[in-house]
């Protein structure tokens, strides 16, 4: 498993309208976690956790690749800078992008990008013990009333997480 997930701002702005930005940690497998100080200024001044730590988009390389990426994702007006910058510093860095932009992951995976969901993120956390599933679906559940989209209604998360091939080692499902 990659040690590094570089995070786009979907998850941690509603994690934050939940006030679970601090917990959300907890339910994430324990491997650095970093988000870019494009994304940061998304977040509009909301406080990180100790638990996610700002890196910075300044050296030349990871720069050009911004700028690359924003070809891919389009970026016009301002729309999928964050994305943008997540895919560049994760490859500049190798680590695995989290993006729920659904338009913007797939076009990164056609270009051969390490790049996941958020919910995908969540799952290896209850795939490396750090919460049941059950529990997590509790949180994805605090999300769901602050307006984020899932695949899923309140309480679905485990029986969604069961139905995705991969998603959830043998020993995870059903917890």
């Amino acid at each position: 498993m990659t040690s590094t997930y570089c995070w786009d701002a979907t998850l941690l702005i509603h994690a934050e309208r939940a006030e679970r930005l601090d917990s959300l940690g907890t339910y994430l497998p324990a491997v650095r976690h970093v988000v870019c100080d494009v994304v940061v200024a998304e977040l509009c001044g909301t406080p990180l956790p100790e638990w996610l730590e700002k890196v910075a988009m300044d050296d030349v390389d990871t720069l050009r690749a911004f700028v690359r990426w924003q070809g891919v994702v389009g970026t016009s007006g301002g729309k999928n800078a964050g994305e943008a910058a997540v895919l560049a510093w994760s490859e500049m860095h190798d680590a695995v992008a989290i993006i729920d932009d659904r338009s913007a992951r797939f076009a990164a995976r056609t270009r051969g990008a390490r790049v996941h969901g958020s919910l995908w993120a969540l799952a290896q956390g209850i795939n490396a013990g750090r919460s049941p599933a059950h529990v997590t679906g509790n949180f994805c559940d605090a999300l769901l009333d602050t307006g984020i989209r899932w695949p899923f209604v309140r309480g679905g998360f485990p029986d969604w997480a069961d139905e995705q091939p991969g998603l959830l080692t043998p020993d995870d499902r059903g917890s």
